[in-house]
């Protein structure tokens, strides 16, 4: 059976309710998209990832070319949303998921292993949100790992602590050897907010290097670097080194 993954992000502080609607808009998209492919595709929960609220869903199906064609179809769905050209057979799913965007969820990421699409309202028309990309790393934690079809894995950034999906191309599997849980440097293709400079995605990633982590109390270890002064206070210590002159 084929399995290829699609992935929604809701960028801000949602609730559970927002949450609730934008899952469900998300299916009936999804599950819209795969009648126009002429497929049955069964979507089934991968990932769910905290921070930003992160949903990745697996379809599994006997067909593949169609169920590739489903996932290019999903990423184009979103590009025809974000130039205001939203196919009408998918118009309630996506006024549904749109419908979302109110400064709490500030943007909505539809994403796969081929690209990711950004969209954010402006006035009354949703429109795509810059996502430069550029060769680069990102340091983090890794947590969740894929291994079905592309592996993806995703890593926390030290810097603004969101989730970071990660690509890797098949063959690559080693070079997550001994990485989970561990803070790691991912280096690749970054695409980041335009706005923050926060990363979003490392694909045609090129090296996994994980690091030690410091403990939280090696601090302590620089007791005793000086020698010789023991626990004498500090006007003593003065008092000592101004007689000695």
């Amino acid at each position: 059976m084929a399995s290829q993954s699609v992935t929604i992000a809701l960028e801000g502080t949602p609730t559970v309710a927002e949450f609730v609607v934008a899952v469900g808009n998300w299916q009936k998209l999804l599950d819209a998209i795969a009648r126009d492919e002429g497929v049955s595709i069964q979507w089934v929960v991968e990932a769910l990832d905290t921070s930003s609220a992160v949903v990745t869903a697996r379809g599994e199906t006997n067909d593949l070319p169609a169920l590739e064609r489903a996932t290019v179809a999903y990423l184009d769905v979103a590009r025809e949303v974000a130039t205001g050209r939203t196919p009408a057979q998918y118009a309630s799913e996506v006024r549904g998921l749109i419908s979302i965007l109110n400064g709490r969820v500030h943007s909505l990421k539809f994403e796969t292993a081929d690209g990711d699409i950004t969209i954010a309202q402006r006035g009354a028309e949703p429109v795509e949100v810059a996502t430069p990309a550029a060769y680069g790393a990102v340091e983090g934690r890794v947590q969740t790992l894929i291994g079905r079809g592309r592996l993806r894995f995703v890593l926390y950034d030290r810097l603004f602590d969101k989730a970071v999906s990660c690509y890797l191309t098949p063959g690559q599997e080693d070079i997550m050897r001994n990485a989970w849980g561990r803070i790691a440097t991912v280096e690749g293709l970054v695409t980041r907010d335009a706005n923050t400079g926060r990363p979003l995605t490392v694909r045609q990633v090129t090296r996994v290097t994980p690091r030690d982590d410091i403990p939280s109390n090696s601090w302590r270890r620089a007791r005793g670097t000086l020698t010789g002064l023991g626990d004498e206070p500090a006007e003593a210590t003065i008092r000592r080194l101004r007689d000695t002159q």
